[in-house]
C-alpha cells in the first residue's frame, strides 16, 4: 500500500491568482502588449481575460462605455476634469500599422502611403511574423481602432484628371455594436491601392463634436488616385493579404458626390488639397 503525500496548503500566490476577481485586478495593471501574450500562460488566465469585459475593453476588443474611467492617461479636445469626452488611439494598431497613423499633417497626396508602402511595415520582411499576421483569427483584424470607437467609417475617394482633383464620400458602417476595426482600414486601402497604378491613402481622426451626447471620434479613411489611360494595376502581393474572410472593399461603398467637404453636389464635387486630422505624435506614442 503506498504512502500518499498529504497536499501541500495553497500559497498566497497561488490564492490569489486563482481568484478570477483577483487576477482581472493584476492584468488590468499590464500594458496590451502584455495583456495579450498574457493569455498563452494557461487556460485559467485566458478565460479570465476573454470573460472579464474590464480587460476586453481594454484589449480594444469590446466597445468601452463612455463614461468609464479604465483610462488614466487620455486625449481630450480641451481640458475637462471628466473622461467623457476623451478618447485613446490603440497603440498597437499604431505600433505595428504606422501607415495608417501619420504623425504629422502631409503636405499633398503625394505625401500619403502608397503600395509599396505595405512592404514597409514593421513585420512585413520577416517571413514568420507575417504568417502570423496574416493568418485568418490574427486577432489585430477584430481589433478596434479607438475607445471609445467610432460607429462608422467614412470613405473620400478623389481623383487628379488634367490638373482638376473631384471626389465622392461615403460610409461603412460597424458591425452590430461594435466600432470600427482594423481590419476595415487595411482590406480597403490595400484593395484600393493595388487596384489603382498611381495611389495612395491616409487615416484621420477628428475629435467628437462638443455635442455633450457624442463622445467617439470620427475616422475617415482618404483614398486618392491619378486618371491614367491604363488604369487596371492590379498588383498582387499574397504574402501581405489575410487569408480572413474579407467583408470590407472599396468597391461596395455607395459613395455620393461631394463638393467643398458636402455631399449631394449632382456631380462628382472638384476638391482641394486639405488634411484636417486631429492626431498628434504624443497620441501615437502613446
Amino acid at each position: 500500500m503506498g504512502i500518499s503525500t498529504p497536499a501541500l496548503p495553497p500559497t498566497a500566490q497561488t490564492r490569489v491568482l486563482s481568484t478570477p476577481e483577483l487576477l482581472e485586478i493584476i492584468l488590468l495593471a499590464l500594458d496590451t502588449r502584455s495583456l495579450l501574450l498574457a493569455q498563452r500562460i494557461s487556460t485559467h488566465f485566458l478565460a479570465v481575460i476573454t470573460l472579464s469585459p474590464r480587460i476586453q475593453h481594454k484589449l480594444f476588443f469590446r466597445p468601452r462605455p463612455v463614461s468609464s474611467k479604465l483610462f488614466p492617461h487620455h486625449i481630450s479636445p480641451s481640458p475637462s476634469p471628466s473622461t467623457e469626452t476623451s478618447w485613446i488611439l490603440n497603440p498597437l494598431l499604431a505600433l505595428h500599422f504606422p501607415l495608417f497613423f501619420l504623425p504629422k499633417h502631409p503636405s499633398s497626396w503625394y505625401d500619403l502611403p502608397t503600395y509599396d508602402s505595405f512592404g514597409l511595415l514593421p513585420w512585413a520582411e520577416s517571413e514568420e511574423l507575417r504568417e502570423r499576421f496574416m493568418r485568418p483569427e490574427a486577432s489585430w483584424r477584430r481589433m478596434l481602432v479607438t475607445q471609445p470607437p467610432s460607429t462608422r467609417l467614412g470613405v473620400v475617394k478623389t481623383v487628379s484628371s488634367r490638373g482638376r482633383e473631384r471626389g465622392v464620400a461615403g460610409w461603412v458602417e460597424a458591425e452590430g455594436d461594435r466600432g470600427v476595426t482594423m481590419a476595415m482600414l487595411y482590406d480597403i486601402a490595400l484593395a484600393f491601392v493595388s487596384w489603382h497604378r498611381v495611389s495612395s491613402f491616409g487615416t484621420q481622426v477628428h475629435n467628437p463634436p462638443s455635442s455633450p451626447s457624442k463622445f467617439s471620434p470620427g475616422i475617415t479613411l482618404q483614398l486618392h488616385y491619378v486618371s491614367q489611360c491604363c488604369q487596371r494595376a492590379v498588383r498582387n502581393r499574397p504574402e501581405l493579404e489575410s487569408r480572413a474572410e474579407r467583408t470590407y472593399s472599396p468597391f461596395t461603398v455607395e459613395f455620393k458626390n461631394v463638393e467643398k467637404g458636402d455631399a449631394g453636389s449632382g456631380g462628382e464635387g472638384e476638391r482641394k488639397w486639405e488634411w484636417d486630422s486631429d492626431l498628434t505624435a504624443e497620441m501615437i506614442d502613446g
